[in-house]
């Protein structure tokens, strides 16, 4: 029995697909934000400054010539 194109079509567009279509993207934009959130609240601060190492580096005397060993 030969069919019309109407009648071969598996499914018809509709508020269904569009309802699909739409909550997907709900779900990305949920999930973008989640990740978006959970970036904000592990980044280290901003103005993150080095410690000096530890103890004396400056030489006593600066006008002092360096030495021959190290």
């Amino acid at each position: 029995m030969p069919m019309s194109a109407t009648e071969a079509r598996q499914g018809r567009r509709g508020a269904p697909v569009i309802a699909v279509l739409a909550g997907g993207l709900l779900l990305a934009m949920l999930a973008w934000g989640a990740v978006e959130w959970w970036a904000q609240t592990t980044e280290p601060p901003a103005e993150q400054t080095a410690t000096p190492p530890a103890g004396d580096t400056a030489p006593g005397n600066p006008n002092a010539q360096p030495s021959s060993t190290p």
